[in-house]
């Protein structure tokens, strides 16, 4: 990683996918064990979930029909509760999970004074306590529906996917004094083509075989997970 430490225009960005990015795995997946362990999803629900991920990895089904039956799953649930059993989440698992390099650049990009944010996928409750145990600054998420401090499913718009992550990360950046074009971004999935594209710096983190051979074809740098 070069040195840039601030653009003309203002600080420099750093984004951050989470799943298969900074944690090994899906925090979808793993939430639904965990809230099956502690009997907050029948097994039925969380097999559900889980398969949901499943067909989804397998281009069976759009991120967007996923994460609207997902949300069905949550209607009901309490915004408190939601966010205890996602800092649970966190210390039971995702914690032992983090990708040591990721965690190791995250931590160059904050020596360096740029603006950590997670940018990613994951609900912002399962987001949270990545950004206060490894030092982000923002989080660019999806976020459920609430009324009342209760979940009644659905989603608010836009969704933070694909070409919905630059839009996402746009908004954040007008204003601010930054410029996409200093930022960096880090991600493992073809999905975030678009954000990888958008940013001055793309970064490939254990890139899945698409992303793989067009991050070659263009030079973008990246990090292999150790075996």
């Amino acid at each position: 990683m070069d040195d840039q430490r601030s653009s003309p225009s203002g600080t420099v960005v750093a984004f951050f996918d989470v799943d298969e990015t900074i944690v090994r795995g899906n925090s979808a997946q793993r939430y639904a064990i965990e809230a099956y362990r502690h009997g907050e999803l029948s097994r039925w629900a969380a097999l559900r979930l889980v398969w949901w991920v499943v067909l989804y990895r397998l281009g069976f089904i759009k991120m967007r029909s996923w994460m609207e039956r997902a949300s069905t799953l949550l209607a009901g649930v309490d915004e408190g509760a939601f966010a205890d059993r996602s800092r649970a989440l966190y210390d039971h698992s995702l914690a032992h999970r983090l990708d040591p390099q990721v965690v190791d650049r995250i931590a160059e990009h904050r020596e360096k004074g740029h603006h950590l944010v997670l940018l990613t996928a994951t609900l912002r409750q399962v987001a949270i306590p990545l950004l206060e145990h490894l030092g982000f600054h923002d989080i660019l998420s999806n976020e459920l529906n609430y009324r009342d401090g209760i979940i009644i499913g659905g989603f608010v718009e836009p969704l933070c996917y694909g070409e919905g992550k630059v839009v996402h990360a746009k908004q954040f950046m007008k204003g601010r004094g930054c410029r996409l074009e200093d930022a960096y971004f880090y991600s493992d999935s073809i999905a975030d083509l678009p954000m990888l594209e958008a940013v001055g710096h793309p970064v490939v983190v254990n890139a899945d075989p698409e992303l793989r051979k067009i991050a070659e074809s263009r030079g973008w740098p990246g990090l292999e997970r150790a075996l």
